[in-house]
């Protein structure tokens, strides 16, 4: 189990080294998903419908996380504090959109 869990450690950091982080990250929220197909391809393992289950449960609510993210994004990037922060009022935004 500790050699599991270095193994898992080095490659994410090599990982991280390579891509970007968010790439890492999806690919670590990701894990159990490769694994499953993984050993159904290479390893000859049956597919259990409770498997199937756990699996679309899995990919759903990383689904449902990245979906609440990337609307708190939005949420955080128009908030008026946000618009206040970087100095850009929305009339000017309105102008800079119609000017040629």
């Amino acid at each position: 189990m500790a050699v599991s869990f270095a193994v898992m450690n080095f490659l994410f950091i090599a990982a991280m080294t390579q891509t970007t982080a968010a790439a890492a990250i999806f690919l670590q929220y990701t894990g159990t998903g490769w694994a499953f197909l993984f050993g159904a391809l290479f390893l000859g393992e049956r597919i259990l419908r409770s498997n199937l289950v756990a699996l679309v449960f899995g990919t759903g609510g990383n689904r449902l996380h990245r979906r609440r993210a990337v609307a708190r994004r939005a949420v955080c990037r128009n908030s008026p504090r946000a618009r206040q922060r970087s100095g850009v009022r929305s009339r000017d935004r309105v102008a800079a959109r119609a000017a040629p």
